[in-house]
């Protein structure tokens, strides 16, 4: 669970395997699919450095703003059934810093959604199960 400021209230979100039921519900797609489309390692660049390291551009087109709020919609929505639905809240919805949420997003949804598996533990922890 993380909080989330709104018109300067902080608001409870959660990330869990309801979130992309309540995301298709409401829209019509996969969440994860919509948020992250095709990533492009090669490419996926946010930010374009010059020789110095400092910052010289930065590519907001490559960010699907309007998912991520939609996907934090979800999020709220995942934690209290009170949270109205999205085009009611959306018009009440404001001072919400995006990229703060984006990257609180993420981190919620790697952390649901994409954590490594039980199998791949540390190679002592496999031979102390196999000695057991």
């Amino acid at each position: 669970m993380f909080e989330v400021s709104i018109g300067g209230k902080a608001c409870k979100a959660a990330v869990s395997c309801l979130t992309p039921t309540i995301y298709e519900e409401e829209f019509g797609g996969d969440m994860l699919a919509d948020l992250y489309g095709r990533i492009d390692k090669k490419s996926g660049n946010l930010v374009e450095l010059d020789r110095k390291g400092e910052v010289v551009a930065v590519d907001y087109t490559a960010v699907k703003w309007n998912v991520i709020i939609r996907v934090l919609w979800a999020a709220l929505k995942t934690v209290s059934d009170t949270v109205p639905g999205f085009k009611v809240w959306a018009k009440t919805a404001d001072g919400i810093n995006a990229i703060d949420v984006r990257s609180d997003l993420e981190a919620a949804i790697t952390d649901c959604f994409f954590r490594p598996g039980s199998d791949e533990g540390e190679p002592e922890d496999d031979e102390e199960a196999e000695e057991a």
